[in-house]
């Protein structure tokens, strides 16, 4: 089957399961407790619960946003350019997507673990990860917690989930821990629904705010290489994009058993 062809029949396939999902789920209370935001990469906070982080910032919520990497790795073989000045581009994108959002450059922490080789759980690097994030959580003591689903369909995504799970478990006063998705409605097969826990998800309206979040969806999607006109965030699909601008988001919660 021609490669085109299978791009459209998987861009339907995500749209399809991303309507279905927003029509099934029930409404949920977002609450006005302080929350801190782990994204792999530069654009999943806006792509994955933009609406949430702005919704909290409307209420006066504390929210802070780290970044995993710093996205160097997503114009890899559309160009020659360097992967370091990548990253300062989508560093200044993501301040100024955060910003669309209601959160200040004070407000961003980044990590830069290498974009694409984020540490998975008995990898090297995977301990100073936790320790790290560990140690943030202690010190902003958020309510809440969101990253990435463990099943987004990303390896750096999953070893967000790894990292977010191992922190919190080690924590005193652990928060809340929320999955948001961006990539899993395109990337997963057939059939992987059975593995998602839809008793704890639900959906959250961010109608009041969604102006801001397509604001900050397009400084990342807006912003073009001049030499091959792809986004600096890379060349996403179609039906990526189209989850990402639904105003409602979807959140999964996961209960941790503590470890002290």
């Amino acid at each position: 089957m021609p490669r085109n062809v299978i791009e459209i029949i998987k861009d339907l396939r995500c749209r399809l399961r991303r309507a279905f999902a927003g029509r099934r789920l029930p409404p949920g209370h977002l609450s006005s407790e302080p929350a801190l935001v782990i994204a792999p990469h530069p654009d999943d906070e806006t792509f994955g619960c933009g609406n949430i982080i702005a919704l909290k910032r409307k209420q006066g919520t504390r929210v802070a946003v780290i970044f995993l990497t710093d996205g160097e790795a997503s114009m890899k073989g559309h160009l020659s350019i360097a992967p370091g000045l990548v990253a300062e581009i989508r560093k200044r994108e993501s301040t100024e997507a955060c910003a669309h959002l209601g959160l200040e450059s004070d407000d961003l922490i980044r990590y830069s673990l290498q974009d694409g080789r984020v540490p998975r759980r008995g990898a090297a690097g995977f301990e100073n990860a936790v320790g790290r994030l560990h140690g943030d959580i202690r010190e902003f003591a958020p309510a809440e917690v969101y990253c990435p689903h463990p099943l987004d369909g990303h390896g750096d995504h999953t070893a967000a989930a790894e990292i977010a799970q191992e922190a919190i478990c080690r924590s005193i006063s652990p928060p809340r821990l929320l999955f948001y998705t961006v990539w899993f409605w395109f990337t997963a097969p057939w059939g992987i629904g059975k593995h998602w826990d839809y008793m704890s998800a639900w959906k959250v309206d961010g109608r009041i705010v969604h102006s801001k979040k397509l604001q900050a969806i397009n400084t990342y999607l807006n912003h073009l290489d001049p030499v091959c006109g792809i986004p600096y965030c890379g060349k996403l699909p179609l039906g990526l994009v189209y989850c990402a601008r639904r105003s409602n988001e979807i959140l999964f919660e996961q209960q941790l058993q503590i470890r002290r």
